[in-house]
């Protein structure tokens, strides 16, 4: 089950499709948080602000730091999502 609620998540960003679905992922490079749209490739930083994203293809470097090696991998504990990301959660987590 997914950290990330599918209604909440686009009722705020105004994005995705009907088969996006999001992820919460930490960076590699710099262990920071943001949520992957696996159908659209957008990566969404700033929990704050959903219109800040990228669109990850191969050669983006990390929104967060600028690393070039930008990777990031899903986190599925609740217990390691960040305060800001938790308004996104579903209300079953």
């Amino acid at each position: 089950m997914s950290l990330i609620d599918k209604h909440a998540f686009e009722s705020r960003s105004h994005s995705g499709c009907s088969n996006s679905d999001y992820r919460l992922c930490r960076t590699i490079c710099c262990g920071r948080f943001g949520v992957e749209d696996d159908e659209l490739l957008d990566f969404y930083f700033d929990a704050a602000d959903l219109s800040r994203h990228v669109f990850v293809e191969q050669g983006t470097a990390c929104p967060l730091c600028g690393a070039t090696s930008f990777s990031y991998e899903e986190v599925e504990d609740f217990g390691q999502m960040p305060a800001e990301w938790k308004w996104a959660a579903p209300g079953d987590v």
